[in-house]
């Protein structure tokens, strides 16, 4: 066991060093959060007093719908347009529909990591139409054909040092697909699930937990406190180097209370959700310890999640056999009763 570790061990940095060049987070700055073009906060204080204020109408928050008659179906491709649209390519929420002909009642929503490339997820949404469901993979904003059109794949706009930025994409995220499910379900889903990975199992998180209709949720490699979770992840280490100094993660827990699901623990029972958590014990992108913290917060408040630990890292989950077995298991929670 101690030479397979070391051996992930390793993989898992040659993986991260992937693209690394390419991740460029700016210069620190507060932002604004609560819509497009909106004046930029002058200090820390004001800024977690708003997002507070947000964090006590959470719902308000989350709720935004997109038009109904903005969706268009092009073959296996679904787009609509954003809840919050400004005029750029990010306007049109792109998604790729998996369906094997049977019917569309049992509906399941992926959502990607941070930086996905196009076409990343077509295997998962595959398997899962062969397994009885209609999978619908989304775009995150700011990622692939919703980028800028000279954009590397790293999608530095959706997170980066301003720190409105990330409560503005997370946002956009959770409205745009609640949008979806919304349509989904006039089109006569009666099970809808979410299953998201990373950054994605942060949105598909806030989506289950303020959205009732979503019967289940899949939270691969996730956590309940987004800040933690970005101030020690091995990905984000450029955007810790630069906000480094300028603010704490204490205060950094404040600015981005909205955006951490541990803060709606109670909201999981309240819709009676079922969740499946599945966590690499050697991950450093998203550390196995705020994983476990969440789960604890789920029990306590009287929702206990399965959890599933793999002896893997973070990207490593993709490698044989941790890739399979937490797709076996996912597709099992999924169809389970």
């Amino acid at each position: 066991m101690f030479l397979l570790e070391r051996y992930l061990r390793r993989k898992e940095e040659e993986l991260a060093l992937v693209d690394e060049d390419q991740k460029d987070c700016g210069r620190f700055r507060l932002g604004a959060f609560t819509g497009i073009g909106d004046d930029e906060f002058d200090s820390i204080e004001s800024m977690s007093a708003a997002v507070q204020h947000a964090v006590d109408r959470a719902d308000e928050f989350y709720a935004g719908i997109s038009d109904e008659a903005s969706f268009r179906v092009e073959g296996t491709r679904l787009t609509y347009k954003s809840v919050f649209a400004d005029g750029s390519a990010n306007d049109s929420v792109h998604v790729d529909v998996y369906s094997r002909g049977h019917s569309r009642e049992r509906a399941v929503i992926v959502v990607p990591h941070w930086n996905s490339a196009p076409g990343a997820y077509a295997a998962i949404g595959t398997v899962l139409s062969f397994a009885g469901f209609t999978a619908y993979v989304v775009t995150l904003p700011h990622h692939g054909s919703r980028g800028a059109s000279d954009a590397s794949r790293i999608a530095n706009d959706f997170l980066n040092a301003d720190l409105g930025v990330a409560i503005r994409s997370v946002r956009q995220s959770v409205c745009d697909i609640r949008s979806l499910i919304s349509w989904i379900s006039g089109k006569g889903a009666k099970q809808i699930h979410v299953v998201g990975v990373s950054l994605g199992s942060c949105i598909a998180s806030l989506t289950t937990a303020f959205d009732p209709r979503v019967s289940k949720g899949c939270l691969l490699l996730t956590a309940g406190d987004f800040a933690e979770t970005i101030w020690r992840g091995r990905a984000t280490k450029h955007i810790r180097a630069s906000i480094d100094g300028h603010i704490d993660l204490a205060r950094l827990r404040q600015i981005w209370a909205i955006l951490s699901p541990s803060n709606f623990v109670g909201r999981f029972r309240e819709n009676r959700s079922r969740l499946l958590m599945i966590s690499g014990k050697i991950d450093e992108v998203v550390p196995y310890d705020t994983a476990s913290r969440f789960v604890d917060e789920l029990r306590a408040a009287e929702t206990s999640p399965e959890w599933l630990i793999l002896p893997c890292g973070h990207y490593t989950l993709s490698y044989f056999p941790f890739s399979w077995l937490s797709l076996i298991r996912t597709i099992r929670f999924l169809r389970a009763d």
